[in-house]
């Protein structure tokens, strides 16, 4: 652009600073950084936080911080944006005590903080196993005129599941649902995957039978890899009952439902116990999709069973089911971990043939598996491939 003696505006310079750090390049955005500044932008909020953001997400925390001092140094505006992406990448390192002196900082500044700020504290609070502090700040949250959201309440019912305190998160389903937030596949996985982490099969699968007309109880109970207690407690009751208030459990396809007992294993580490329950449901008649298979595959990628996830792609394809990217996604990325770089590319090369477009996420595991052998050369091709496309 600049050799044919076009001058990079802001929205330019930042797009392309975001891109080198999706690609994780943090030598060309340092260097792409010194440039912006060169030309004068000591001013822009917006490429000072289009920095801070690359820097958090990548974990550059200190750098990260360089960059904010700077900013006030150069009498750059900061603002909610600025204060909650430092904040944010705090928390998500594990470091809530400098995201709660970040917060202060902003306090001091009279800048108002909005729910995601308190959702990324939320999220580090049980990151760093700090879950008294958790009620404290949702009155303060609430204090400010600030009301919980679905994401305040998945965070809310995800951690509490994390530290096996199940009731506080089904009562907080509960509340969810009366007050008006329909839980989603995630959610609804979170809550399900725990109950099987701590071998809490029965209440998982009568939470699970409530949500669908299929006897999945019965199917648990014909594996000997499941527990045979058939007490339920009152906290898994809630829950139960909760559902009969809830239109989600009217609107479910049994498919979503069975899609979730599938997660829910996958996500606890019991990938064999899914892949046995899919045979089973198959047998009942039970019509798997894409997100079916592809939650198993990727299980298995990460696993490092490559071979059982190619024989899933096999089947999906016997049952003319087309695998999508993030299908293969979940395959390359099972094959980047292993180191067998030659198979990933020759697969991601077949994906035209496929009918599939690679995306950023097809393009980041290639670069990063490369990476990780010390190809820098096929990594650096990838990235003037995918900057060439416009993926960013």
């Amino acid at each position: 652009m600049i050799q044919r003696g076009v001058t990079p505006n802001e929205v330019s310079y930042c797009t392309l600073l975001d891109c080198f750090f999706k690609m994780r390049d943090l030598e060309r955005s340092m260097t792409l950084w010194k440039e912006i500044l060169g030309r004068g932008f000591t001013k822009s909020t917006v490429a000072f936080n289009t920095m801070i953001n690359g820097l958090c997400k990548m974990g550059e925390m200190v750098e990260a911080v360089a960059i904010f001092a700077r900013m006030e140094e150069l009498g750059c505006l900061t603002d909610e944006i600025t204060y909650r992406t430092l904040i944010d990448g705090y928390c998500k390192s594990g470091n809530v005590l400098e995201a709660f002196r970040i917060k202060a900082l902003m306090e001091r500044q009279a800048i108002s903080p909005s729910i995601e700020m308190y959702n990324s504290l939320i999220d580090g609070l049980f990151k760093s196993k700090k879950s008294t502090d958790v009620t404290d700040l949702l009155v303060e949250m609430q204090s400010t005129g600030l009301s919980l959201n679905a994401v305040t309440y998945g965070c809310l019912i995800s951690g509490w599941c994390d530290e096996g305190k199940l009731e506080k998160a089904f009562n907080l389903y509960s509340e969810m649902i009366e007050m008006g937030f329909t839980p989603n596949l995630v959610v609804c996985s979170k809550i399900v995957s725990s109950l099987y982490k701590f071998d809490r099969i029965n209440e998982a699968t009568v939470i699970l039978d409530k949500m669908v007309d299929f006897d999945l109880l019965t199917i648990h109970k014909c594996s000997d890899k499941f527990v045979e207690n058939d007490i339920i407690s009152q906290e898994a009751q809630k829950i139960v009952d909760s559902l009969d208030k809830s239109a989600m459990c009217d609107s479910l396809p049994n498919n979503v439902v069975y899609n979730i007992a599938i997660a829910g294993l996958c996500k606890s580490g019991k990938v064999e116990e899914a892949r046995s329950l899919l045979s089973t449901w198959l047998s009942r008649g039970f019509v798997p999709d894409n997100f079916t298979y592809c939650t198993l595959i990727h299980a298995y990628s990460v696993a490092g069973n490559v071979d059982d996830a190619f024989n899933l792609r096999d089947e999906m394809l016997e049952r003319e089911i087309i695998p999508n990217i993030t299908t293969y996604n979940a395959l390359i990325n099972g094959l980047c971990k292993l180191g067998n770089m030659g198979r990933a590319h020759r697969l991601f090369a077949k994906l035209g043939q496929k009918g599939l477009v690679p995306n950023a996420v097809t393009y980041n595991i290639l670069i990063s598996g490369y990476c990780r052998v010390g190809d820098l050369n096929e990594a650096s091709k990838l990235r003037e491939k995918m900057a060439e496309e416009g993926i960013s």
